[in-house]
């Protein structure tokens, strides 16, 4: 199976620091790709995006699989959305 071409632009841009909260992964990688390679239905992946925590661990590790990165960057995003979500950074911290 080959991976989608856009991993790797979002490899690249959360390297870079464009991407900083879990759900902008998904302003340049279709939920649709990574639901069918995750092997979970659309509603689903919808709604784990609104709440990221609600990810097990090992869903968060294949996503850093498939974009090939390391898995505590996902959780830095992931917590990231959720403390920002909460009021507590704004978009530039």
């Amino acid at each position: 199976m080959t991976k989608d071409p856009r991993y790797g632009a979002v490899k690249v841009l959360i390297e870079e620091g464009y991407i900083n909260y879990f759900k902008d992964i998904f302003l340049h990688l279709p939920k649709s790709v990574l639901g069918f390679d995750m092997g979970i239905n659309n509603t689903r992946i919808t709604r784990l995006i609104g709440h990221p925590d609600q990810f097990t661990i090992k869903e968060l590790n294949r996503i850093a699989t498939l974009i090939d990165i390391k898995p505590m960057k996902i959780i830095h995003l992931v917590y990231g959305q959720l403390q920002m979500e909460q009021g507590k950074l704004t978009k530039n911290n």
